[in-house]
């Protein structure tokens, strides 16, 4: 059960040392018992909606607003935060019944009936009012307990519940900055990202392009964690956010060689798998048949999918070099970030050379296979060319035995006639059967060619893209 911000806060604080540490703050829950008087309420038929509104007021007299997602999710849509539950007066609530019951009698003409559909229209504004109160009293207990966190003067970081865009950024000492941006209950749109600098350097999960088979080196450069949009992620942040901090303070040596100079290590090396091995590469994403992507990453990258596993075995020469050229082309995105590294860690020049020779030595190869595809495609150009004239001489003597089958049920009486027509018509002519059959082949076969061509189209395409990048960062800079 995902317990955070409904049962704690998770709170990121700074000990005395200066380590930092998680913990969870239990959620106030100084009205519970106003809470469990509605509740039985709501139940007691004896009980009415003024009474609920009467409980209610005499505790929250004061009407506020507090800007929070709960009970929806974070990828809700159309959500507001919670406001003060609508109050019915005496004679408001009166006239509202009325109303319906006045209503109630016209449909059913039946006064009896009216009633007890009342006592259920009654219920139904019980349980409205319960549940509004309810949130409303979850988001006071939650607004409250947070601002009482947001006054601590160890508090560093804690679990937010903000609808729409939000932008927090924390120095956590000298050296360490951590940003964290949320966009909660806007649907497609929702997003919760963080990032963190080290000495203004920005820390990268650079290993990332060759741990997914689809990484959007764009997005990791912006947006270095992803999380999923779910309120546990809070932790899974934070986590990582301790974890980092706390080795940076204590062995800043250790620290730099994991997070930096480790991750560009993996990526090189992973790299050059890539550029050496294409086809094992590939061949493992598929094996291993992940759907699930770690949380951190989860709009950045992706697990090899049905589709292109299943095209794999088509493909599998265009995938390869599609594949290959999009890795290593990718790494060229990173060299700004590696050339300001190697200012101050000399040997991740190294890297950046390794990256460079691989992105030269691809050009040629990238050129060859763009005019083996063109090649491809031009010979599937003619085969199509070959199958429409096929296909249009099927169609001129299917036409044939189609018009005189049309004559043959021109006087039929129902649908079981004319079937029967026509199937006489194929047992006396089974070339009409042999012409409908290679029609429909060469329907498919012209079909399936459409597809290879526009499939093929799209690799070019890519390996265009591909070489632009390089002349990009490496020709042309």
């Amino acid at each position: 059960m995902d317990k955070v911000n409904k049962e704690y806060i998770s709170v990121v604080l700074k000990r005395n040392n200066g380590d930092l540490e998680l913990i969870k703050e239990g959620i106030s829950n100084d009205y519970i018992d106003i809470l469990d008087k509605l509740k039985e309420m709501g139940e007691n038929p004896n009980r009415t909606l003024l009474d609920m509104q009467q409980c209610f007021q005499r505790v929250f007299y004061q009407q506020r607003y507090f800007d929070v997602c709960m009970p929806y999710s974070y990828s809700a849509s159309y959500i507001s935060g919670v406001s003060y539950p609508n109050i019915l007066k005496y004679d408001e609530y009166n006239k509202l019944l009325s109303e319906e019951r006045c209503r109630l009698q016209k449909i059913f003409c039946d006064n009896e009936r009216a009633e007890r559909e009342l006592v259920k229209y009654k219920d139904r504004l019980k349980s409205d009012f319960l549940s509004k109160s309810s949130r409303y009293i979850n988001g006071y207990h939650f607004s409250k307990t947070r601002l009482e966190i947001s006054n601590k003067k160890e508090a560093v970081m804690w679990s937010s519940e903000a609808i729409g865009w939000t932008y927090y950024s924390y120095k956590v000492n000298d050296d360490f900055v951590v940003s964290i941006s949320t966009n909660f209950g806007y649907g497609y749109s929702s997003y919760f990202i963080l990032s963190m600098k080290y000495k203004d350097i920005d820390i990268l999960p650079y290993s990332a392009i060759i741990h997914y088979y689809y990484a959007n080196i764009f997005e990791l450069r912006r947006y270095p964690r992803q999380y999923n949009l779910e309120r546990e992620s809070w932790n899974v942040a934070f986590d990582f956010v301790v974890e980092s901090v706390n080795m940076a303070k204590n062995n800043p040596e250790r620290f730099i060689n994991y997070f930096i100079v480790n991750e560009i290590n993996e990526m090189v090396q992973g790299l050059k798998n890539i550029a050496s091995h294409p086809t094992t590469e590939i061949k493992r994403f598929i094996n291993q048949k992940i759907d699930k992507t770690q949380n951190g990453f989860c709009y950045s990258v992706k697990n090899i999918g049905y589709v292109e596993a299943r095209d794999y075995e088509v493909y599998a020469s265009e995938m390869d070099i599609a594949f290959k050229a999009e890795k290593i082309t990718g790494a060229l995105l990173f060299l700004e970030r590696l050339s300001e590294l190697s200012a101050i860690l000399p040997h991740i020049q190294i890297a950046i050379e390794d990256i460079t020779d691989m992105n030269n030595n691809l050009m040629s190869e990238l050129e060859r296979k763009i005019i083996y595809i063109q090649t491809m495609i031009e010979g599937h150009q003619e085969e199509i060319t070959n199958i429409e004239k096929n296909i249009k001489r099927l169609t001129e003597q299917i036409v044939i035995h189609e018009e005189k089958i049309k004559s043959l049920q021109e006087f039929s009486k129902n649908q079981e006639q004319i079937r029967d027509i026509k199937n006489d018509y194929k047992s006396k002519n089974p070339n009409y059967d042999i012409l409908c059959f290679e029609l429909s082949k060469a329907q498919q076969k012209l079909s399936d060619l459409k597809v290879h061509i526009c499939k093929r189209n799209n690799f070019i395409e890519q390996l265009k893209e591909c070489q632009d990048r390089i002349r990009t960062y490496l020709l042309e800079a």
